[in-house]
């Protein structure tokens, strides 16, 4: 209720010469704000203005008697909804009026007794014709209506973190309206970026703080935004014994026991200490979007803390106007019947010269009114616990949006399934989901297009994946497709590209081999290997031994055809019994070797008897190092050894021809010598 002293309330009540005077400022006036409500006549304007700020009036002379009517709400529905934020509507008739006053604001004053009391400032809806033409309504409507702009740029452009009020201070000051001094109970939580908006309106902003807070926004008479926190019971503004009609409910609405904070119906959110049976839900709201349970509960507590204690009768009631009394008043009405002490939720003031007042509250026995949040707020990210149950379906829903994760477990009779799922940024999404139903378990995981499923059904197991691995004890396969096993068994074919063994064994069953277009690289020992053709680039044959690029044979080799580049052998057997092909057609180069030259590589070759490595054969020959040494000293290109891979060799045929041509010399010598 506005304070001013009962000698004035008084004078209005009696005076009867009350006029009604409506001031337009110049346009650099815009931003008004008168620093009283009741003013001598003398001092009609305030300190910041003169009279030489007015730019137009309109008074008595153009007013249609009594045609006065101010409209405001604390809030429109049944029940109290905390956080409303209504805009009071002046409406008055007027005539010849000549100017355009769209869109321009007014100071509404009335005077009575030498004074003026400020109505209300208003800015100007419409003017409508009435029916004689002359005659204008002017519609218009108090200052909460700069609220109604698009803010999401000063959201967007603000840095968070930072406290609520400072948070509410820069709202008012982004729109033009100044703030009464206030302090409300969640001043100091914490508020962060929870929207991206690419539109937002103002006023719906200023509901979330003063939802938040257990208050209601309302602009008071000199354009000031105002929060209303209701008074309690025992906190009369005014008394009224005088009163032409007034209707009242039998029941009392219930106090607010308890404050529950959720994002939605379902959620478990934060609620606050105590048991109570009368709830009070806020649901949606931007600002503790991403609180934890512990601080919700805590916000809850305040807020509990400014809404409980509540009670009152709903009731509408008419009698003499007083402009001093405010929506959000507590006010008691004495009738025959007892008194009720109700609430000014909705007044309607009326007339000028007969001026009355119209109160009304509303309210249900039981409270029950979530609310949900506009539209344009469906972008924001937090924490989130989603409670559903029905006779259909269990749900259970988790969601933290700012980091793009979410879980959900829902159960129906004839199926449970459970997901979890994430994205973030351009990432692909991230999901995995079980699914299990009568006849068949499914299990998924999946980023973007691609997916690995395991499905567990009544006629079998199967597996999909681009990647599959496991380990265990005994076996193991890895991501590349490297099988491990100690041991195990196979029937069917075994088809590979490649085949290899540790220890260089294979042991089959039958005692049989047969391989088509193998290859055999290293060392093999066997007693025998038989095929119809061996095909290799270098074949070694020492004794009993057989050397292939380093391997070892042992035994025989019983083949009908040997196919290779180049076989070097310390002996041959063969149907051909030891002969070498010799035919002139097969030769070309054909020379004699030099006599004295054989002479001296028998001189210098050193016959020696040695075993093999490879089975200790005992064998008689030269050492292959020391014929290449002997033939570097003489200077011979004479083919005396070879070198086939990693080992020297000794091709003894090729000494057959040396050893004749030296012999020859001999001879010779001997019969020059013995004439």
């Amino acid at each position: 209720m506005i304070e001013i002293d009962q000698v004035y309330k008084d004078l209005f009540n009696e005076y009867g010469g009350k006029s009604l005077k409506l001031t337009f400022f110049k346009e650099e006036y815009h931003a008004l704000y008168p620093s009283e409500t009741l003013y001598p006549s003398v001092d009609l304007y305030p300190s910041e203005m003169s009279a030489d700020a007015v730019d137009f009036s309109i008074e008595d002379d153009q007013i249609v008697t009594d045609s006065l009517a101010i409209t405001e709400s604390l809030c429109s529905d049944e029940d109290l909804s905390f956080g409303s934020c209504e805009a009071a509507q002046f409406e008055i008739t007027v005539t010849g009026l000549t100017q355009s006053i769209s869109g321009r604001e007014f100071m509404a004053t009335e005077s009575f007794g030498g004074y003026n009391m400020v109505l209300g400032l208003f800015k100007v809806e419409s003017t409508p014709k009435q029916e004689d033409k002359n005659t204008r309504k002017i519609i218009a409507y108090d200052r909460m209506q700069r609220f109604d702009v698009d803010v999401s740029g000063w959201y967007n452009a603000l840095s968070f973190p930072m406290t609520l009020k400072a948070f509410r201070k820069s709202l008012c000051s982004f729109v033009g309206v100044r703030e009464e001094n206030a302090v409300l109970v969640n001043d100091e939580i914490q508020v962060e970026k929870t929207i991206n908006p690419t539109a937002l309106k103002g006023r719906e902003v200023l509901h979330q703080i003063c939802q938040i807070n257990g208050v209601f926004g309302n602009i008071n008479k000199n354009g000031e935004l105002r929060y209303i926190a209701l008074p309690e019971k025992e906190d009369i503004s005014a008394r009224i014994t005088i009163y032409q009609n007034a209707e009242s409910e039998e029941y009392t609405v219930p106090d607010i026991d308890t404050v529950q904070i959720r994002q939605e119906e379902g959620d478990i959110g934060g609620t606050s200490t105590g048991d109570g049976q009368n709830v009070y839900i806020i649901e949606g709201n931007m600002l503790v979007y991403g609180k934890t349970t512990s601080e919700m509960i805590g916000i809850a507590n305040n807020i509990k803390n400014v809404v409980n204690g509540l009670e009152y009768q709903p009731a509408t009631i008419s009698t003499n106007g007083s402009p001093w009394i405010e929506i959000g008043d507590r006010i008691s009405l004495e009738t025959t019947d007892g008194i009720v002490n109700t609430l000014v939720m909705k007044r309607t003031f009326t007339g000028i010269q007969g001026a009355m007042d119209s109160y009304e509250s509303t309210g249900s026995q039981e409270l029950s009114r979530p609310f949900s949040i506009e539209s344009e707020l469906i972008q924001i990210k937090g924490l989130s616990a989603i409670l559903k149950r029905s006779v259909e379906e269990i749900s259970n829903e988790l969601t933290n949006l700012e980091e793009g994760t979410n879980s959900k477990f829902t159960q129906m009779a004839n199926q449970i399934s459970l997901e979890v799922t994430r994205a973030t940024g351009q990432e692909a999404e991230l999901r995995s989901a079980i699914n299990v139903v009568s006849d068949k378990i499914e299990l998924k995981v999946s980023q973007g297009d691609v997916s690995n499923q395991l499905s567990v059904e009544t006629g079998g197991i199967s597996i999909k994946g681009n990647r599959f691995s496991w380990s265990s004890t005994y076996s193991s396969m890895t991501a590349d497709g490297k099988l491990t096993a100690s041991s195990g068994s196979f029937t069917g074919d075994v088809v590979a590209n490649s085949f290899k063994t540790n220890d260089g064994s294979i042991t089959l069953a039958n005692g049989k081999l047969k391989i088509t277009g193998a290859e055999i690289d290293g060392t093999a020992n066997t007693s025998s290997i038989g095929a119809s053709t061996i095909y290799t680039n270098h074949l070694e044959v020492g004794g009993n031994a057989v050397f292939n690029s380093g391997a070892d044979f042992s035994g025989a080799i019983n083949c009908q055809n040997i196919d290779a580049n180049r076989i070097s052998c310390v002996s041959v057997y063969s149907s051909m019994a030891g002969e070498t092909w010799s035919d002139r057609r097969l030769k070309h180069d054909i020379r004699d070797v030099h006599e004295k030259l054989a002479v001296e590589v028998i001189k210098g070759l050193r016959p020696v008897a040695y075993a093999l490595n490879v089975n200790d054969a005992e064998s008689l020959g030269f050492i292959a190092q020391e014929v290449k040494k002997m033939c570097a000293d003489l200077g011979t290109e004479m083919p005396l050894y070879t070198k086939n891979g990693k080992y020297y060799s000794i091709p003894y045929i090729n000494y057959i021809p040396v050893i004749v041509k030296a012999l020859q010399f001999i001879l010779r010598k001997v019969e020059v010598d013995h004439g």
